[in-house]
């Protein structure tokens, strides 16, 4: 049994038993009111932190009377533009460039292609199935072989997209489906 001498506080010896503290107790803080689950699922990417807000709030507005089941909106800003995909209400990976100032009314344009569709289209069919391809290439750089894998639709025109070569990360520049370019959506992988 020591004693503290600036303190003058008791300090137990090494070999007592430890006793716990008894700490004050606090009132109980009151919980929240739960937030609604959104039924819309917002995906941003390439946009400043300050711009966020923003943007969602476009993408809500062009969404506007749709409100009525769940969405995917992927928002994509690319090189000053902005690429919009959306699903659900009738629509599946329903695709489009736009700019900044225009993005609510291309996302507004987009959901009423879909009520029309929706509205014109026999019972039982859906957009033609998407299939996985998976091209060849030789990279510039390296001379190596290289898988490019993206999806596609039968018939769908194929459009230039730049491509980081797995082996040496060289960019160079494949053809891929439309959609998978534009969303840029498809991979490199070492062949």
């Amino acid at each position: 049994m020591g004693l503290d001498m600036p303190t003058m506080r008791h300090r137990p010896s090494p070999g007592a038993p430890r006793r716990a503290l008894a700490l004050p107790r606090r009132a109980a803080l009151p919980r929240a009111a739960p937030v609604p689950a959104s039924p819309h699922r917002i995906l941003l990417a390439g946009v400043d932190k300050d711009e966020r807000g923003a943007v969602e709030a476009a993408v809500r507005q062009g969404l506007g009377s749709a409100d009525s089941g769940s969405w995917s909106v992927s928002v994509v800003q690319l090189a000053g533009k902005w690429s919009v995909t959306l699903d659900g209400g009738g629509l599946r990976s329903a695709s489009v460039m736009t700019d900044r100032g225009a993005l609510a009314e291309a996302i507004r344009s987009l959901v009423e292609r879909g009520r029309e569709g929706a509205a014109g289209a026999a019972p039982g069919l859906a957009d033609p199935p998407r299939a996985e391809v998976r091209d060849r290439h030789i990279c510039a750089g390296c001379g190596r072989g290289i898988l490019v894998v993206y999806e596609s639709q039968p018939d769908e025109p194929k459009e230039l997209a730049p491509l980081a070569c797995p082996h040496c990360w060289a960019i160079g520049h494949v053809e891929v489906g439309a959609w998978a370019a534009t969303g840029r959506d498809y991979r490199s992988e070492k062949a």
